[in-house]
C-alpha cells in the first residue's frame, strides 16, 4: 500500500467519487417519492436511469468498436485473406448496432414494447458472437483452413464475455420484475378512449308529459 504515489491515490479517490455521484444520482428520485410519500412514479429514476444510460449509449459504443476494429491492420489484412469470414463478422456488427438503436428509439418514446425489444436485444448480443463463431469455422474448414484456430480466444476475452453476459442477464431480471418498469412504459394504454355515444336501443324511454295513467 505504501508503493502507491499520489497519482495512484487521485485515480482512486476519482473513481470512487465517480461512482459515488452516479448512486447519489440514481437514488435521488427513489428518496424524493419516498419524501412525498407518492409511491413509485413514472420516469426515468433509480436503477432505470442507471440502465437508460447504458442504452443510450450502446450504439456509440459499438459502434467506435467496430471503426477501430475494422482500421487495425490486422483486420484490414484479414479481408484479403477470408474475406468471407471477415464480411460474416461486419454483418454481425451491422445487426448488433441496429439492434441497440432500434432500443434506444422505443425506450425514449417510452413505448410499451419495451420490454420485448430489451429482451430480444440482450439476447441477440448474447448469442449472436457465438453464432458468428460457427458460421467463422464453417467458412474457414470450407477454405481446407484450420478452423479449431478461431477457438482460440485469449482468456481475457472470455472473461469480459462471460462477465457481459451475466449482467445483461441481470439486467433482463431487473426489466422483467420492476415496478417503476411497469408504470414508465404504459404510455400507449394510458391515452383516453374516446367515449362512445349510446346506441338509440339503449337509450332509455323518454316518459310523456303529464301525469302518468291510473292502474
Amino acid at each position: 500500500m505504501g508503493s502507491l504515489s499520489v497519482w495512484h491515490w487521485l485515480v482512486v479517490l476519482f473513481v470512487l467519487g465517480f461512482w459515488a455521484l452516479i448512486i447519489w444520482v440514481v437514488s435521488s428520485g427513489p428518496r424524493a417519492e419516498k419524501r412525498l410519500g407518492t409511491g413509485i412514479t413514472p420516469g426515468f429514476k433509480g436503477w432505470l436511469l442507471l440502465l437508460v444510460i447504458g442504452i443510450t449509449f450502446a450504439p456509440l459504443r459499438l459502434l467506435l468498436e467496430s471503426v477501430l476494429y475494422q482500421q487495425d491492420p490486422d483486420t484490414q489484412r484479414a479481408w484479403t485473406i477470408i474475406p468471407d469470414v471477415m464480411m460474416t463478422e461486419f454483418i454481425s456488427s451491422i445487426i448488433l448496432i441496429s439492434s441497440a438503436t432500434v432500443l434506444a428509439i422505443i425506450t425514449y418514446r417510452k413505448s410499451n414494447w419495451f420490454r420485448a425489444a430489451f429482451h430480444m436485444s440482450i439476447s441477440i448480443h448474447i448469442v449472436l458472437p457465438w453464432i458468428n463463431l460457427l458460421v467463422a469455422y464453417l467458412l474457414m474448414e470450407r477454405r481446407g483452413m484450420d478452423g479449431s484456430a478461431i477457438f482460440a480466444i485469449p482468456d481475457r476475452e472470455i472473461a469480459r464475455t462471460v462477465a457481459a453476459t451475466a449482467i445483461g442477464l441481470i439486467w433482463a431480471l431487473y426489466v422483467a420484475r420492476s415496478r417503476r418498469v411497469s408504470v414508465t412504459f404504459t404510455r400507449s394504454s394510458e391515452r383516453p378512449r374516446a367515449a362512445c355515444p349510446a346506441s338509440p336501443r339503449t337509450r332509455p324511454p323518454v316518459p310523456p308529459d303529464g301525469p302518468p295513467p291510473s292502474a
